[in-house]
This record gives structure tokens, C-alpha cells and sequence, in this order.
């Protein structure tokens, strides 16, 4: 595996295969668009969470994740999950650069 593969499918297919789970989804319709990854716990108050990727292009990694973040608030992926009764959800804006990486949560 290389930085080389840096479109944001590899990076989404990477973090699918770390988080390897019955209950994650990708690409799921969620709000008003699709949710890159989502983990949606059997139990209903455990924690779950939204992950949305980007790979950084001519911006620096904390203003891709904050774009990430606001995504997930504008096609407001949180709130049918929320709506369905997962009362413990976050969101996460994942930027990638290569070699680097940063996390924001919402």
C-alpha cells in the first residue's frame, strides 16, 4: 500500500477494511445525500458514528476536515439516525494528505 493510491476511494475502502463490522455502511443514504461510512451499534444508546473523507486539494488538512464536518452537518447525515432512535452518534471529518492525516469531530 502507498500514499500513492491517494483518491478518496482508496482511503475510504482502507478505513472500511480496519473497521471491518456487520453494522458499517458505506455510502448509505442518510439525510439528504450518502454518508461515506457509517456504524450503526445493535444497541440503540451504544455510541455510533459518520465518517466523511475528503483528500486535500490546494487547502491544508484541518480546513479539508472542517469541510468534512460541515458536510455532515449540511446534508444532515446525523439527524435520521438520531430520528430513528440512535441517540449516541457522532460525526468525524477525515482529511488526508499522503502520509498525513487529521480527525475533526463535530
Amino acid at each position: 500500500m502507498s500514499y500513492h493510491d491517494g483518491k478518496e476511494s482508496f482511503y475510504h475502502g482502507f478505513i472500511l477494511g480496519l473497521l471491518n463490522n456487520n453494522n458499517l455502511f458505506s455510502n448509505i443514504e442518510s439525510g439528504d445525500g450518502r454518508s461515506d461510512i457509517k456504524y450503526l451499534p445493535v444497541n440503540k444508546e451504544k455510541r455510533g458514528f459518520i465518517l466523511e473523507l475528503k483528500v486535500c486539494k490546494n487547502k491544508d488538512l484541518y480546513d479539508t476536515a472542517i469541510e468534512a464536518c460541515n458536510q455532515i452537518i449540511e446534508k444532515r447525515y446525523l439527524e435520521s439516525d438520531k430520528a430513528r432512535g440512535y441517540i449516541n452518534m457522532l460525526g468525524y471529518g477525515i482529511a488526508f494528505d499522503k502520509k498525513r492525516a487529521f480527525i475533526k469531530c463535530l
